[in-house]
């Protein structure tokens, strides 16, 4: 079978944990038994060549849980599985992933990087894109591909909204729009909201509206600020706009963007599009191959950061 990915790695690492102390190699050797990988998996390495694919996958799997509290080290090189972990295995879930995770304060903290050192905040943030994008994406609304993609939306729901800023900034970009703030105050809003000017010709005679909002799956864009979005171009003198989500638009919002006459124009942008424009113009993902197999750019958040 195919070598998993890093969410499903997780709960078998920590089922592992449950009988005793134990390191990395064992417990490696271990999911890769348990997933009956052939020696050319287990042997399959990162697209740096540094480790084998699997032996990553299992390494961020116990750094993910030791954050999160349910295991912790002993001494150097050595995890054992915590009384908050036990409790977690009696629970006996599906499947532990970052939004599982994210239940625990340990974990909160060391994704908003509270008294995490830069690198390790970095390397662990950008491990969930390293891995959703390193293999095969021929179709993000299919199988496999699906998956991978609906991972990498994930991820970027939970950066951190100055990253998710920078994302959007830069992407837009990379697709050779001159990016501008405004002096628009945003509208106050349960998710992180990014508005911004953008010019479409070098001397900025044509114009456009920019809106994108950080939000997970279950935020769905009402037909209200849609309508209040159109409300901010009559505002701006501006006729034409792009809403990003990361989510996606209700039916309604849908037809209203698409009912709006005369020179006003809405364009939307919903996650799944989102993730298209990024394995286009590289934002945050690298050809891996020449025949459009897509991966991580594994230095792009880290710049950000910079």
């Amino acid at each position: 079978m195919p070598i998993p990915d890093f969410p499903t790695v997780i709960l078998p690492v920590l089922k592992f944990a449950a009988r005793g102390e134990f390191d990395r190699p064992t417990a490696t050797k271990y999911i890769s038994d348990e997933f009956g990988l052939t020696r050319e998996e287990r042997e399959e390495l990162v697209p740096s060549g540094t480790k084998p694919r699997i032996d990553d996958r299992v390494n961020w799997a116990m750094v993910y849980l030791n954050k999160a509290g349910l295991l912790t080290r002993p001494r150097r090189g050595r995890y054992i599985i915590t009384d908050m972990g036990q409790s977690v295995l009696e629970s006996d879930p599906e499947r532990i992933d970052n939004a599982y995770l994210s239940k625990f304060e340990g974990f909160r903290k060391f994704q908003a990087g509270d008294g995490v050192d830069r690198f390790t905040r970095v390397s662990a943030s950008e491990n969930v894109l390293s891995q959703a994008l390193e293999e095969p994406i021929t179709d993000v609304d299919n199988g496999r591909g699906k998956a991978l993609g609906d991972e990498l939306l994930r991820h970027i729901q939970q950066i951190r909204s100055t990253i998710f800023e920078y994302f959007i900034v830069d992407l837009m970009s990379r697709m050779g729009y001159d990016i501008r703030k405004t002096n628009l105050e945003d509208f106050q809003c349960e998710s992180f909201e990014v508005n911004r000017i953008f010019n479409m010709d070098a001397l900025g005679v044509d114009i456009v509206f920019l809106r994108a909002k950080q939000q997970e799956a279950g935020r769905i864009v009402s037909i209200g600020e849609i309508r209040e979005f159109s409300g901010a171009l009559d505002v701006l003198g501006i006729t034409k706009g792009v809403f990003v989500t990361t989510s996606a638009f209700s039916e309604d919002a849908k037809n209203v963007a698409q009912s709006i006459s005369g020179q006003k124009r809405l364009h939307l942008i919903d996650g799944k599009e989102l993730l298209r424009l990024m394995m286009e113009y590289g934002a945050g993902v690298r050809k891996r191959r020449v025949f459009t197999v897509e991966g991580v750019d594994n230095s792009y958040f880290d710049e950000i950061e910079k």
